[in-house]
């Protein structure tokens, strides 16, 4: 997977919220009458009008389990840029933005994987993750020691006592942190899917259609 990451570099376009639709009833050489016959937000004076585009809806695929360990296809990877109304934590029906478009090959009804790559670490930046600290001293009797010999102490990297303080190891315990830092590249975490509703030259509207985990703005994705 090393590699395959890039940020998209210059101006991806302005963003450009779908308020409603509206039905012309009358014309006039200088006005027109209408009516507002869908809206999905609050319509103000001096909202843009367009024609509205056609579009196809994209074809429902059959229900199936998502696969949370399938490996990159290889095509255009991109990021899950932003979402209605800013939300940050998205689910699915979601509408989202993402930076491919066009020019990356996208079409409507691509469907794109949501992923990112397994972190080294969680939310906090507490050096011990550990469930709790191994103690040789204390609150322990011979019959219930606890402390070093407890099923929440920390691992250690030697299993060599020192002389005459039973519990206590001879070299610092392995932490989960260090674990994460020495081993090899992993499989990337699949969060979720979407397909793809309508594409512009560098950007493209999506709908999230099944999740696996919280998705949020900032996630990777990438073409099926």
């Amino acid at each position: 997977m090393k590699g395959v990451f890039r940020e998209k570099q210059g101006f991806l376009g302005t963003y450009v919220r779908e308020l409603g639709q509206l039905e012309v009833f009358k014309v006039h050489e200088d006005m027109a009458f209408a009516q507002i016959t869908f809206s999905c937000e609050m319509v103000l004076l001096g909202d843009i009008l367009v024609p509205v585009p056609y579009r196809e809806s994209p074809v429902e695929r059959a229900e199936t389990q998502l696969n949370r360990f399938a490996d990159p296809s290889g095509k255009a990877i991109g990021r899950l840029m932003m979402a209605r109304d800013s939300r940050e934590m998205v689910t699915t029906n979601d509408v989202v933005y993402i930076d491919l478009g066009s020019e990356d090959h996208v079409a409507p009804g691509d469907y794109l994987t949501i992923f990112r790559p397994l972190g080294a670490g969680g939310v906090t930046t507490v050096e011990d993750e550990e469930d709790a600290r191994g103690r040789a001293t204390g609150f322990q009797s011979d019959a219930y020691r606890g402390g070093g010999f407890s099923s929440q102490s920390q691992r250690a990297k030697d299993s060599t006592f020192l002389v005459n303080v039973p519990g206590r190891y001879r070299y610092r315990p392995i932490t989960t942190r260090e674990v994460k830092g020495h081993r090899p590249e992993m499989p990337r975490k699949i969060v979720g899917e979407m397909v793809v509703i309508d594409v512009q030259a560098r950007t493209a509207t999506a709908i999230i259609t099944r999740v696996a985990w919280e998705a949020h703005t900032g996630d990777w994705v990438e073409i099926q």
